[in-house]
């Protein structure tokens, strides 16, 4: 799919950009979460805290109506959702006969186990905290509850504290925070491939278009490729230019050995034309004395021929005289 060097290189970046985007994004976000979160339930403990102190001095002094302005006022505080306080039976038979006591299992554990309580939910796109606390009589406390003693749970205090605007201002902080990592990314990106571009598509084309040159151009081995030392661009560049290098001393080498291979074939060339000349001298040579020799010959047999007849007649002279000598003897 990628063969090209610069489409790798581009996938990688883009990848490695798009997934480092991706893993910021979630990092950043979660820790602004958390970090929120973790922000709400100081800020709930405090606001708790603060709630609880001053519906436990309004009760001090004894009079309902302050009670329950005081609680009326506490809800008015923004950000909390609800704010009740469930009072024990202690509580409801000396101040308040004609209201049912609690069900709710939750109030009923605290009221019970004196532990405060802490629930978060996230119902219909309604985040909420809820911090149930249980009120726990004192020494101070029992000269208005008589029917108490120290120890004794007098209520439960349930907060309920409203994340909405939390959640929106962390929304809205993800996405500028997106955004901004969108714009960073992209003059990342764009830096980056200024990078590049400059600093290996640039060098390498050049080393790819002068390479090409040498091979399919006019194949001038005295040529060199121009380059910058110090990277790894200008150190390829200095090994073709060794490598050319040597090829141009390998074929001067050829071309003077082909001058010399030249030079032999013409000696033996010239002496290949005396050795012949040589040879058509002794062979005329030879021809004449095989003449001279067949002139010999022939005078020869004339000669043979000629004594034949001479010893003939000789012989026929003796024969003559010896007839005749044996005449005269007779």
């Amino acid at each position: 799919m990628f063969k090209s060097v610069k489409s790798k290189v581009i996938f990688a970046v883009l990848s490695l950009s798009i997934l480092g985007l991706i893993s910021i994004s979630y990092y950043l976000s979660s820790t602004l979460s958390n970090l929120s979160n973790t922000t709400s339930k100081q800020s709930l403990s405090m606001l708790s805290e603060s709630i609880y102190q001053t519906m436990t001095t309004s009760m001090m002094l004894g009079d309902p109506q302050v009670v329950e302005s005081t609680l009326h006022t506490a809800k008015s505080i923004d950000g909390i959702d609800s704010l009740t306080i469930a009072k024990s039976k202690a509580v409801l038979e000396v101040y308040a006969p004609t209201e049912n006591f609690t069900t709710n299992p939750i109030l009923l554990d605290v009221l019970q186990n004196k532990k405060t309580m802490t629930i978060e939910k996230d119902v219909n796109g309604h985040h909420t905290i809820r911090m149930i606390r249980p009120m726990v009589a004192e020494k101070r406390c029992l000269s208005c509850h008589y029917n108490a003693e120290v120890g004794y749970t007098l209520g439960a205090m349930d907060l309920v504290l409203s994340l909405d605007k939390n959640d929106a201002t962390i929304s809205k902080t993800n996405m500028t925070l997106i955004l901004s990592l969108l714009v960073s990314a992209l003059l990342f990106a764009i830096i980056v491939g200024m990078f590049f571009v400059k600093e290996i598509f640039t060098p390498l084309d050049m080393l790819k278009e002068k390479i090409a040159d040498l091979v399919r151009g006019d194949k001038d081995l005295t040529k060199r490729l121009a380059h910058k030392k110090g990277n790894e661009f200008g150190d390829a560049a200095e090994e073709v230019n060794h490598f050319i290098a040597t090829i141009q001393e390998t074929i001067n080498i050829v071309k003077d050995l082909g001058k010399e291979n030249s030079n032999i074939a013409t000696e033996i060339d010239i002496s290949v034309s005396t050795i012949v000349q040589s040879i058509n001298d002794v062979s005329d040579k030879m021809h004449q004395n095989a003449n001279n020799v067949e002139a010999l010959s022939t005078a020869n047999r004339t000669s043979v021929v000629s004594i034949e007849s001479d010893l003939i007649r000789l012989v026929e002279v003796a024969s003559r005289l010896q007839n005749t000598i044996d005449e005269f003897k007779s």
